[in-house]
């Protein structure tokens, strides 16, 4: 009675075919692909199936970070957090003020 208000609801929740599903994923994965600089060699396991791509260690993108320093090389880190010193702790400048019962 109320469809007009509603639409068709089979077209939303109708299951994607696999054929159509399968088209999305190749047409997606080769836009990727196009968008990148350096190309990757692209494998694909006839066993499993699967794409075993060969990418690069680092995209376009990751280039501005400085690379992560070797584990053996025993590299000191300057941001080391330093230990406080023993002592009381100075006085809050502006201590609470205690409040009057009832307010």
């Amino acid at each position: 009675m109320l469809n007009f208000l509603f639409g068709d609801r089979t077209a939303a929740t109708r299951p994607e075919k696999l054929r159509v599903r399968f088209d999305r994923l190749v047409s997606e994965l080769n836009a990727m692909i196009d968008d990148l600089p350096a190309k990757p060699r692209v494998t694909i396991d006839p066993e499993t199936g699967h794409i075993l791509p060969e990418a690069p260690d680092q995209f376009a993108d990751e280039t501005l970070a400085l690379p992560r320093p070797d584990a053996d090389q025993g590299v000191e880190r300057s941001d080391a957090v330093m230990p406080k010193a023993a002592g009381p702790k100075p006085p809050r400048p502006n201590p609470p003020k205690p409040r009057a019962p009832g307010i």
